[in-house]
């Protein structure tokens, strides 16, 4: 699946095949100035993941949603005890993948 950033920020995810010549066809419609374009390829994923970041150098980090039960308790005005649970979402990165650089700031690295 390919992505694409405009100056430095990610647009979206693009399903285009590897192969497609899609990249010209995009940036005119879009009225992209190509020198503020970058194309990244990241191999082996076919749908936009539900949970994912890019770091600093654009590897996609994907992750997993982990859901734990927090238990708090508390006081009341009356001496009891109260015991409350709430859930805390947090999310661990379980794969890394590099980009494949396709075209970076006007420059067509590989063909797309």
């Amino acid at each position: 699946m390919f992505c694409f950033f405009k100056n430095e920020y990610l647009v979206n995810f693009w399903s285009n095949k590897v192969g497609d010549c899609f990249l010209e066809i995009t940036c005119n419609s879009m009225k992209w100035q190509k020198t503020e374009i970058d194309l990244l390829f990241f191999d082996g994923i076919d749908s936009v993941p539900q949970f994912y970041e890019f770091d600093a150098n654009k590897n996609l980090i994907l992750k997993n949603e982990v859901k734990t039960i927090v238990e708090t308790s508390s006081v009341n005005e009356l001496g009891e005890t109260i015991i409350t649970q709430n859930e805390v979402v947090t999310y661990e990165a379980y794969k890394t993948i590099e980009p494949i650089v396709y075209f970076a700031k006007g420059l067509m690295i590989r063909p797309c």
